[in-house]
């Protein structure tokens, strides 16, 4: 069991620095798409700078939920 915890606890920390660094880079990637008078798909889509960082979270929001909820199913 405490090594469940264990790993439980590094995925938390996997998942939360993983999704620093691509907010990080997804904002710059917009924002030289911005300075260089292009314009990807997804800020015209969304309308915004921020599309690409938004869409990091919440992709990494869906996998953290899905990796803590296997993590509640396993046996005791």
């Amino acid at each position: 069991m405490n090594r469940l915890v264990h790993l439980r606890t590094l995925f938390i920390v996997y998942i939360l620095a993983k999704t620093i660094i691509e907010i990080v880079l997804g904002a710059r990637i917009c924002l030289d798409s911005l300075q260089a008078g292009g314009m990807s798909w997804l800020v015209r889509l969304l309308e915004s700078h921020l599309a690409l960082p938004m869409l990091t979270i919440f992709g990494n929001g869906v996998l953290h939920l899905l990796g803590l909820a296997l993590f509640s199913f396993s046996p005791p």
